[in-house]
């Protein structure tokens, strides 16, 4: 599901092997909040201010992670 949610921030964009989202896609940080209210959204979560860390963000491990966390 990431990576439809990616889908609308950057179309035509593979994620899946990605090892450095952020910075293969130059997201900003109004890309990642972006991102983040589609997955809070999504998720039915709230996302803790401590992951709010483009680290979190790097791969759909971590992205998973933090989405985890939160859950």
């Amino acid at each position: 599901m990431i990576e439809e949610i990616f889908e609308k921030i950057r179309p035509g964009a593979d994620i899946k092997n990605s090892n450095d989202i952020v910075s293969e896609y130059s997201l900003d940080s109004f890309d990642i909040a972006g991102l983040i209210a589609e997955i809070e959204e999504h998720y039915n979560i709230n996302i803790a201010m401590e992951d709010i860390d483009m680290e979190n963000f790097r791969t759909l491990k971590t992205i998973n992670d933090m989405i985890e966390r939160n859950k």
